[in-house]
């Protein structure tokens, strides 16, 4: 059990969270904490010494930056194999990190322990079908060997393919099973777009704030990217037209209803302004709705709307059955389609 002596009032001017980093980098030098040594999580850390969480995490935070501390995806943090040089017990110079994608992402699974993260897409533990789920594996456990050791269809499997047409057909698109893909999460299905229809160079333009793994995507294709307000009815229809007309994009990427990470929706106006200038400057709309099936009935669909002809759409069961599943799917044209699919290998 790790214990701090820790004091309210400020010890010479420091913190409760700069007492934190300096109790535990001191013990990490003088390896009374060795490494690969496990910390307790933030919650139980925070209980343990009666604080917020926000310190403890604020704490290890700063200590992962310096390098004594590691975050490991579903392991919480770890005292890490290089650290700052034995017998400096001084509170240690802390920058702030750079706040970008890649520190959110990695912020977001390096500690299980807090149920709430910024930017995270996970649901609530008591919204889980667990009895669906398992049903659904005993059902997987007995398909046949054969069916899921080929490379299977190029588009996915054809009856989920069939019944996400269904589905999209109520809400009035009018699609073939051959013009849905499937991919593995929403994510794979926004880099194939990228990957298959964009070029290195290409401006983009994307809303302000985005989904943080977008711009990840978008900037390891050396794509430019323009940034458009959003606002809380849509995008900011006056600023999408200047950046148009000023930087003569390729596509816009957008999230219709429930925009991570403000959690706004377009409004029906807005959405067809939008699409009313993407077919004005013949401006490819990638709709990321992967909170659809969380969002009031009668919100509007940009594919919907425009009938799959300047729009991809892209969506996924990561909000509605569990992100693990990492089964999504875009929906396009059928020549769009057809050049998405790619030469890729695919599960039956």
């Amino acid at each position: 059990m790790l214990t701090l002596d820790l004091t309210r009032s400020r010890r010479g001017g420091e913190t409760l969270t700069e007492q934190i980093v300096a109790g535990i980098a001191a013990l990490v030098d003088r390896r009374a904490l060795r490494a690969g040594s496990a910390l307790p999580s933030v919650r139980r850390f925070a209980q343990q010494h009666g604080i917020s969480t926000f310190t403890v995490a604020e704490a290890y935070g700063r200590l992962t930056a310096l390098g004594y501390l590691a975050a490991r995806p579903g392991s919480g943090y770890t005292v890490a194999h290089r650290h700052a040089p034995a017998g400096n017990t001084r509170t240690p110079h802390w920058e702030a990190p750079v706040l970008n994608a890649a520190w959110l992402l990695s912020d977001v699974f390096a500690d299980h322990s807090v149920p709430i993260k910024a930017g995270a897409g996970w649901l609530p533990g008591d919204w889980l079908n667990e009895e669906g789920l398992h049903q659904a594996m005993r059902a997987s456990a007995r398909v046949p060997a054969a069916q899921v050791s080929g490379y299977g269809h190029p588009y996915g499997y054809a009856p989920l393919r069939e019944h996400i047409a269904a589905g999209l057909g109520q809400y009035g698109i009018p699609l073939q099973a051959q013009q849905v893909v499937l991919t593995q999460g929403a994510t794979q299905a926004l880099d194939l777009v990228v990957r298959t229809l964009l070029r290195a160079g290409d401006t983009v333009l994307v809303e302000a704030p985005c989904y943080c793994n977008l711009l990840q995507i978008l900037r390891l294709a050396g794509l430019r990217v323009v940034g458009v307000p959003r606002t809380a009815s849509g995008l900011d229809t006056d600023a999408l037209e200047d950046a148009i007309r000023a930087h003569a994009p390729r596509a816009l990427f957008v999230n219709t209803v429930l925009q991570n990470p403000t959690g706004a929706s377009l409004t029906s106006m807005n959405a067809f302004r939008v699409l009313q200038l993407a077919e004005q400057h013949r401006l490819l709309v990638v709709e990321d709705d992967i909170y659809r099936e969380l969002a009031p009935a009668g919100s509007p669909m940009l594919a919907a709307m425009d009938g799959l002809s300047q729009v991809v759409y892209i969506n996924g069961f990561s909000k509605t059955i569990t992100p693990s599943l990492r089964v999504g799917y875009l929906a396009a044209s059928a020549d769009l389609a057809k050049r998405l699919r790619g030469p890729r290998w695919r599960s039956a």
